[in-house]
C-alpha cells in the first residue's frame, strides 16, 4: 500500500491518471515518497499520473509540508497561482 492509498483510500493506478483530481496534501504526499528515493518514471506508474505532473508538482509544492499548502491554498486561489 502506498502512502497517497493510505491517505486517500484511491487505487491509484489508474490509467486514466490522477494528476488533475488529487488534493495539494495528496500531491505532496506523492513528492514526500519520491524524496524517499523511486524513480520519477517507476513513481507516476505507480500512481497513474504522468512524469511531468510530478515535476509541476515539485516546482509548485518543492519544501512544503501539509500545512503550508493549506495556509498558502486560499491565497492561490485569490491570486490564481
Amino acid at each position: 500500500m502506498t502512502l497517497l492509498t493510505a491517505l486517500t483510500g484511491l487505487r491509484t493506478n489508474n490509467p486514466k491518471g490522477l494528476g488533475a483530481t488529487l488534493t495539494e496534501e495528496q500531491s505532496i504526499a506523492v513528492l514526500k515518497e519520491h524524496e524517499a528515493g523511486p524513480k520519477t518514471a517507476d513513481l507516476a506508474h505507480k500512481h497513474g499520473i504522468s512524469e511531468a505532473t510530478i515535476y509541476n508538482w515539485k516546482a509548485k509544492f518543492g519544501g512544503m509540508d501539509v500545512s503550508e499548502a493549506k495556509r498558502l491554498g486560499p491565497w492561490r486561489r485569490r491570486t490564481g497561482s
